[in-house]
């Protein structure tokens, strides 16, 4: 039913742009005042000088009035336009890079045309808005949903693994858990989106937080021969200690899932600016640059690492839990090999 609405403001907006253009109604404003202009100044110069000088002067006067007037109009208007123009596009790029479909753009159709533009722009962002609303409300529906009759199979699978243990049982099992984990970080994301899981911050040493996971994973690098450059430093800072946490570990897994053998992971910290700086660098292969900034949208996986386990949640969930903590996060890949993933919290 929204959408329909949408689509009628849109249809509306453009009749009424069509139908009483104000760029129209500027030019004609424009032409009369200029024609009362040069009526006023040909009498005021007719009255002064009489007939005969005003036979020499009259079509030099005529020139520069009109040359004036043209340049003078066309400046105002020129910067007029330029200046809503500039707006407009600030306006949505931010939109758009922020990701925010919620903002509008300010605008009144009453004016000018170009905000007639900024109201479609408007209607269309309401659109996007709508359709991701849509698509987020369907997956933690069914991840809502198919949650319970996943569990259950679940402990039915571990039973029969009890009675009667096989290769077939195991790996059911196994998948079992894979899809009980793409539901749990689904609506784990869910209720960190709309605030209905609260933060617990308290005022702790990132320094340990960072080193627990480090410790989860080692054994895991070890395993396939990745070498560990860690120079963390110690910093006290308010955030959720369990969330905190599973971010840094979440990115650990991201590292060591497109880690080769016989490479290294970096993981340094600086202060740097009021913030409290956190460095991930793999010599993975890296991620086509068009694709950075998708790796944070959910179910985001590049065609490459298709073959490699994983859900596509892990990174939006890190960064929905660093947005939570005033923080941000940003991803680049590396200069020489890898990728190069960055956390900045704030030190207050």
């Amino acid at each position: 039913m929204s959408s329909k609405n949408n689509e009628s403001n849109l249809n509306n907006t453009i009749q009424r742009s069509y139908i009483i253009s104000s760029s129209f109604k500027m030019a004609m404003l424009f032409t009369i005042l200029l024609g009362l202009s040069i009526t006023s100044w040909i009498y005021i110069i007719y009255s002064a000088l009489g007939d005969k000088v005003l036979n020499h002067i009259f079509p030099l006067l005529i020139g520069i009035l009109c040359t004036l007037s043209v340049v003078v109009i066309s400046y105002l208007i020129s910067v007029f336009v330029v200046k809503k123009i500039n707006y407009i596009a600030s306006s949505a790029a931010s939109i758009v890079n922020t990701q925010d479909f919620s903002q509008r753009i300010q605008s009144n159709t009453n004016w000018d045309d170009l905000s007639n533009l900024g109201c479609i722009l408007n209607i269309l962002f309401a659109n996007i808005e709508e359709l991701l609303v849509d698509i987020k409300s369907v997956s933690n529906n069914i991840a809502h949903d198919l949650k319970t009759p996943l569990t259950r199979l679940k402990n039915r699978l571990e039973i029969l693994a009890q009675n009667n243990p096989n290769n077939e049982t195991v790996e059911a099992l196994k998948e079992c858990d894979k899809l009980l984990e793409i539901f749990n970080s689904l609506l784990r994301l869910n209720r960190l989106e709309h605030g209905r899981e609260s933060l617990s911050k308290k005022r702790i040493d990132i320094k340990n937080i960072i080193d627990d996971a480090i410790d989860l994973y080692e054994p895991i690098f070890e395993q396939n021969n990745i070498l560990l450059n860690i120079d963390v430093e110690s910093k006290i800072l308010n955030i959720d200690k369990n969330l905190i946490f599973q971010s840094i570990a979440n990115i650990l897994d991201n590292c060591y899932k497109y880690s080769p053998q016989d490479t290294q992971i970096s993981i340094h910290t600086k202060i740097q600016q009021s913030k409290y700086i956190i460095e991930f660098i793999d010599q993975g292969d890296g991620i086509n640059e068009e694709n950075v900034d998708k790796i944070f949208d959910r179910f985001f996986r590049e065609e490459k690492s298709r073959s490699q386990a994983g859900n596509g949640l892990g990174l939006p969930l890190v960064k929905k839990i660093i947005q939570l903590h005033n923080g941000n996060i940003k991803a680049q890949n590396n200069i020489s090999k890898g990728l190069k993933i960055t956390i900045s919290l704030p030190l207050h």
